[in-house]
This record gives C-alpha cells, structure tokens and sequence, in this order.
C-alpha cells in the first residue's frame, strides 16, 4: 500500500533550496537514485521511511519536517 504525502515535494524543493547543495549532491550524498528523487520533486511520489530520514540527514531538517508533521526545520 502507498500513501502520498501532502506537499512533501514543496518542502523537499524548500529543504533543498536552503541547504546550499544541488539537486544532484543531494541524491548523491543521501543514496537516492535520481529517477527516485525526481519523482519525489515533480511527480508526486512519497518515499519510503528510511528515504525520508536519508534525506533529513543530507538536507540537515527534520524527517518531521520533510513530512509536514511539525512546521519548523
């Protein structure tokens, strides 16, 4: 079963943007494939948990964040 997260690609973008690396140096660092990351930036797909905290770490936010629990980085 798959569930879609809710404005996970805007605060990815957002996350991204902020963080002073590129797209590329965020998929390579965190171990996302790049046709993974981007479906997860344009075509509305939600990762798996253990993505989500990759990402978190990589971007330095909180997987609260990139998951739209808490509005705060």
């Amino acid at each position: 079963v798959s569930y879609r997260v809710d404005g996970f690609d805007r605060r990815l973008k957002t996350a991204i943007a902020n963080s002073n690396l590129t797209v590329t140096e965020v998929y390579r660092k965190s171990g996302v494939s790049r046709s993974n990351m981007w479906g997860y930036m344009f075509d509305g797909v939600s990762p798996s948990a253990y993505t989500v905290k990759r990402l978190a770490i990589t971007l330095n936010v909180s997987a609260d964040y990139l998951l739209g629990i808490e509005g705060k980085k």
